[in-house]
């Protein structure tokens, strides 16, 4: 029985919901042993028999379930691998790195191309490339790209857009709602419903698409999440309120929540927004931290005694 550990950076979590989804999906797997998925750290920490599942296959699993499997910042190391132009050449290569703990994937190519994937509690950059160099090969580092930090930043910029654009409308929205507030009078003759009707379409459908793709996902999974919530309050607003501005007749009241809607899905966003900036920094320094420890230890024996030093 061959117990390998598989951490996985997720991406699209919105809640502790998400994680107990990906869970129960990931237990049910043949060959999984222990899953614990982490919220906050947005990580999946895998235990499982080698001979029964793979890593690419846990991987594929959870993207089925409708999130995003993220390379962890600075867990892949692009290669360009001198000599490594045929099918053995390839072979030999990846029978070596099969020898390193800590290896999460490999594509190796006979182009001289290889990306590969590690722990970094497990192994380093120097390790794998020592290994190639041993197998007769020259390994020449390329460029690698940061997929974590990118991801990580493209999805800050799309929040802040996000939330800017819901402020743009949420403002008109909230002083139409209220003139008494902002001591403005609206003739009668303006279609005030109406205004609100066409300012509230952007934030609901645009700036709340995202919460609708995580309904989605939790209704694929037989489950509901924060996003369900969020969906479910806002479209039952706006439903209403478009119905009370085309169809008046049929409601005594002539009053809407368009305000309510835009309003909520907005200061979501803004914390959204908010929480992945400090996920952002917390990662960051988390790498900072791991950076720190020392790469290796010397061990002093005391041979006149039981006792072990280190330094």
């Amino acid at each position: 029985m061959a117990n390998n550990k598989h951490t996985i950076k997720i991406g699209g979590m919105h809640c502790a919901s998400c994680a107990q989804t990906i869970e129960k999906k990931l237990k049910k797997l043949k060959g999984v042993k222990n899953v614990n998925v982490n919220f906050a750290t947005e990580t999946a920490n895998i235990e499982y028999d080698s001979k029964l599942i793979s890593d690419l296959s846990i991987e594929n699993a959870v993207e089925k379930t409708g999130y995003k499997v993220v390379k962890a910042a600075g867990n892949e190391l692009n290669l360009k691998i001198i000599g490594m132009d045929n099918p053995h050449c390839v072979n030999t290569i990846e029978n070596a790195l099969n020898l390193i703990k800590g290896i999460t994937y490999k594509k190796l190519s006979v182009n001289e191309k290889a990306v590969i994937g590690y722990d970094p509690r497990l192994t380093n950059p120097s390790e794998i490339k020592k290994i190639i160099i041993k197998s007769g090969y020259k390994p020449l580092e390329e460029s690698s790209v940061d997929r974590e930090k990118e991801e990580r930043e493209k999805e800050i910029k799309n929040l802040r857009n996000l939330f800017a654009i819901g402020l743009i409308f949420s403002i008109p929205i909230f002083v139409l709602s209220f003139p008494d507030l902002f001591s403005i009078k609206i003739p009668e003759s303006v279609p005030t419903n109406l205004i609100l009707f066409l300012l509230t379409i952007p934030v609901q459908v645009y700036v709340g698409y995202r919460f609708y793709t995580g309904t989605l996902i939790a209704l694929k999974n037989k489950s509901a999440n924060m996003d369900s919530l969020i969906a479910i309050g806002t479209s039952s607003a706006f439903i209403y309120s478009s119905l009370v501005t085309f169809l008046p007749s049929f409601f005594q009241s002539n009053e809407v929540y368009f305000d309510t809607a835009a309003i909520i899905i907005t200061f979501i966003i803004l914390g959204k927004w908010l929480e992945a900036k400090a996920k952002g920094k917390a990662s960051e320094a988390i790498k900072k931290l791991i950076g720190l420890q020392p790469k290796t230890a010397r061990v002093i024996r005391n041979p006149d005694s039981n006792r072990i030093s280190f330094s």
